[in-house]
């Protein structure tokens, strides 16, 4: 036992002393806690470079159920109708619209969900749109890029916590910007 490790013990205790030896020897020498770049590069923050690697540069259209499939949780644009998504309060209650509306695209909904009925693919935008927005675009056909979720409730499902609902929802398009008029 050297000296730093006897002034180790004696502050926090015997068993604590080989923690307090790992940091000391660790700090200590002549390379120092600090590194410093080296000279003319500037420093590169951790990760960067995976993150470039990993964004897309554009994102994947989508125009069919099928399209679907692939690009669960990527970036995407949907090529489909804005409808307004009507919902009812009730089980038996009368459909009203909320503010939310979906983009239905051609298809069958099973080209994506082997679970699913018949019927188009429908993705709902995730949060309520703007009046004027609902009025200009209703019924017609648009794009509008954002993230694709196939299954928006699969993580709460899978965390399997005891006080959690199990949910299922139609899939969403979160973050969703650059609406227009398609061509």
């Amino acid at each position: 036992m050297n000296d730093s490790d006897a002034a180790c013990s004696a502050s926090f205790g015997a068993g604590l002393a080989p923690l307090a030896l790992v940091v000391v020897l660790g700090c200590s020498g002549s390379a120092g806690c600090s590194k410093k770049p080296a000279a003319g590069k500037p420093p590169t923050p951790r990760g960067s470079a995976q993150m470039k690697a990993k964004t897309p540069a554009q994102s994947t259209e989508c125009r069919t159920g099928k399209d679907l499939a692939s690009v669960d949780g990527q970036k995407v644009r949907l090529i489909g109708v804005y409808r307004k998504s009507m919902t009812a309060r009730k089980m038996r209650g009368p459909k009203k619209f909320r503010g939310y509306v979906e983009i239905e695209l051609n298809g069958q909904a099973s080209d994506y969900d082997s679970k699913a009925g018949p019927g188009k693919p429908v993705i709902e935008l995730v949060g309520k749109r703007p009046d004027e927005e609902v009025q200009r675009l209703t019924d017609r056909r648009v794009r509008v890029d954002g993230v694709l979720r196939l299954d928006p409730y699969k993580e709460v499902r899978e965390a399997k916590v005891s006080y959690a609902t199990v949910i299922y929802g139609p899939p969403q398009l979160e973050n969703a910007h650059d609406l227009a008029l398609a061509d």
